[in-house]
C-alpha cells in the first residue's frame, strides 16, 4: 500500500512536471520567434545562442533526438572505444571509420548497416551510420567537432569566447559537450573527462584521480587488439576498470538517457547567454526613461527652430530678393525663369540649420526619413503664376492709362508746336518715371507679401514638422516597445520557472 501511495506520488508528481514542461517549451518556442521572424540582424555569439534556443522548441522531450558534440583531440579517441564493437564479426566497418579524416566534422548515427555520405555544402560534415551497441543504448547521435586539442582551441578563440578560426557563431545543433576538461569555464552544458596516458591519477601530478580520468589510448589499443584476439579476454576486461572507461561509459550513456536533464541543463545555460548577449533588457529600461527625454528634445528643437526663423530667414530673403529678383531683372525674366528664383528664395529656409538638426534627430532616434523640408517644393511653383500675371497687370495698366497717353500728349504738343521740346520731353519722362515707380512699388509689395507668406509658411512648417516627428516617434515607440516589452517579460517569466 505505502509502495502504490508512493507510486501514485510520483506519477502525480511526473504527470505535473510534463504539464510545466509542454507550457514552458511553448513560452521558448514564442521566445524563439522573437529572435527568428523578426529578421534581427543576428550575428556572432548571438547567432549560436539563437540556435541553441531553436532546440527548446521541441513539442515533447521524449520525442526529441538528442545530439552530442564531441570537442577536442582529448575525446577523439574516446569515442573510438565507445563506437567499437568488439564482439562483432564485421571488422571492415570499423577500420573504415578508424581512418576517417578528425580534422573534419563527422556526424555519426546509429544505423543497421555501416553508410557513408560524403560532405557536401559549405558545412561540409561526413555523416556515418554505425551499427554500434553503444550508440544504440545511449539513444542519440553524434557530431565530432575536428580533433583540436582544448589548448589549440583556447589559443585561436576571440573575445567572444569562440574559436575564431570557425564561423561565427555556426549553430551546430548540439545538446550537450564532451569535452576535456578546462580552466575556462563551459558555456553550454558539458561532460567533462580528464585525459590520463597510462599510470594512475594525474591531477596536478599529485596521484589523485579525477572521477571523471580515462585512459582513452590504453583502453582503445586493447579493445582494438581484443577484438581480433578474443584470448585477451581477461586483459580487457581488467583495462574497462584500469583505463576507467567502463565507468565514463556507463556514466555518459545515463546522461545522455536522461533527456529531461539535458533539457533543463539546456534552457538554463540558454538563458544565461541570452542575459550575456541580447542588450533587449538593457534596450527596454533605456526605451521607459527616454520618452520624456524625446519630448523634451523635440520641443528644444521647435523653440530653437522658431528663434531661428525670427533671427535668420528674413535677413536672407530681403537679400535674396534684392539681390535675385530686382525689378529690372523680373523684366527681363520669363515665367519659368521666375519660378526658378522663386523656388531658390524658398529652398533658403530648407537649407537653415533647423533642417540639419531635425536630420539628426530623426537619425538619433532610429527612425526613417524622407527628403526633409520646412516648406513644399511645389509651394513657389504654385505662387509664380499669380507673381507674374501681377506685375504683367500693374506693367500693362500703368503704360495705357499713364505712361502711354502722357507720351502721346508730348508727341502730339511737340508736332503741333503748341508747345517746346523741352517741356513735352520733361512731360513725356514725368509719366515714364512715375509709371516706373508704380510698378516698383507693386512687385516690391508683392514680393514682400511674398516673404511674408514664406515666414509664415515656415511657422506652420514647422508646427507640421514638429507633430510628424513626434507621430514618427510614437510610432517607433510603440512598437520598439511591444517588441522589447514582449520579449523581456519572456525572459522573466522562463527565468522564474526554471529556478
Amino acid at each position: 500500500m505505502l509502495v502504490q501511495m508512493r507510486g501514485g506520488i510520483l506519477f502525480r508528481r511526473s504527470g505535473l512536471y510534463l504539464v510545466q514542461a509542454r507550457r514552458r517549451f511553448g513560452h521558448w518556442d514564442e521566445l524563439y520567434s522573437k529572435y527568428y521572424i523578426n529578421g534581427r540582424a543576428i550575428g556572432g555569439d548571438e547567432r549560436e545562442v539563437v540556435g541553441k534556443l531553436g532546440l527548446l522548441t521541441v513539442p515533447r522531450v521524449e520525442e526529441a533526438q538528442v545530439r552530442c558534440g564531441f570537442k577536442g583531440k582529448g575525446v577523439s579517441r574516446m569515442l573510438d572505444v565507445l563506437l567499437l564493437d568488439v564482439y562483432s564479426g564485421d571488422k571492415g566497418w570499423m577500420e573504415q571509420f578508424l581512418q576517417r579524416d578528425r580534422k573534419q566534422r563527422s556526424l555519426i548515427r546509429y544505423g543497421v548497416d555501416f553508410g557513408v555520405k560524403s560532405a557536401s555544402g559549405l558545412d561540409e560534415v561526413v555523416t556515418y551510420e554505425l551499427p554500434s551497441p553503444w550508440l544504440e543504448k545511449a539513444g542519440c547521435e553524434i557530431l565530432e567537432l575536428g580533433s583540436e586539442s582544448e589548448s589549440e582551441a583556447e589559443s585561436r578563440e576571440g573575445p567572444s569566447g569562440r574559436p575564431s578560426g570557425s564561423p561565427s557563431g555556426r549553430p551546430d545543433g548540439c545538446h550537450l559537450y564532451v569535452s576535456e576538461k578546462g580552466f575556462t569555464p563551459a558555456r553550454w552544458p558539458t561532460f567533462s573527462v580528464v585525459p590520463r596516458h597510462g599510470g594512475s591519477g594525474s591531477e596536478a601530478g599529485t596521484g589523485t584521480s579525477h572521477e571523471n580520468e580515462v585512459d582513452a589510448e590504453t583502453a582503445f589499443d586493447v579493445a582494438l587488439r581484443f577484438s581480433k584476439d578474443k584470448s585477451l579476454v581477461s586483459t580487457y576486461l581488467d583495462s574497462l576498470d584500469s583505463t576507467n572507461i567502463l565507468a565514463i561509459s556507463k556514466k555518459l550513456q545515463a546522461r545522455l538517457n536522461d533527456k529531461n536533464q539535458i533539457f533543463r541543463d539546456l534552457e538554463r545555460a540558454v538563458l544565461t547567454e541570452l542575459y550575456r548577449v541580447d542588450e533587449s533588457p538593457q534596450e527596454y529600461e533605456k526605451l521607459m526613461k527616454s520618452r520624456a527625454r524625446v519630448d523634451d528634445t523635440i520641443e528644444n528643437w521647435a523653440r530653437e527652430a522658431h528663434k531661428e526663423l525670427q533671427g535668420s530667414i528674413e535677413k536672407l530673403l530681403q537679400d535674396f530678393a534684392s539681390k535675385q529678383l530686382s525689378l529690372w531683372k523680373v523684366y527681363s525674366y520669363s515665367e519659368p525663369k521666375l519660378s526658378l528664383k522663386l523656388h531658390e528664395l524658398c529652398n533658403i529656409s530648407n537649407d537653415l540649420e533647423m533642417v540639419q538638426n531635425l536630420s539628426h534627430i530623426y537619425g538619433s532616434l532610429g527612425i526613417q526619413q524622407q527628403r526633409l523640408s520646412i516648406i513644399s517644393p511645389d509651394y513657389a511653383k504654385n505662387k509664380v503664376p499669380y507673381l507674374h500675371r501681377e506685375i504683367n497687370k500693374c506693367v500693362y495698366k500703368n503704360f495705357f492709362q499713364l505712361q502711354f497717353p502722357l507720351i502721346a500728349v508730348s508727341v502730339i504738343g511737340y508736332v503741333t508746336e503748341l508747345c517746346s521740346g523741352y517741356s513735352m520731353g520733361a512731360l513725356a519722362s514725368l509719366g515714364i518715371v512715375i509709371g516706373l515707380k508704380r510698378v516698383k512699388d507693386t512687385w516690391y509689395n508683392l514680393l514682400l507679401q511674398f516673404q511674408q507668406q514664406i515666414r509664415e509658411e515656415c511657422r506652420v512648417g514647422i508646427e507640421l514638422n514638429k507633430q510628424l516627428l513626434r507621430k514618427n516617434w510614437e510610432d517607433a515607440y510603440t512598437q520598439k516597445e511591444s517588441e522589447l516589452s514582449s520579449k523581456v517579460a519572456l525572459l522573466e517569466q522562463i527565468s522564474k520557472e526554471l529556478k
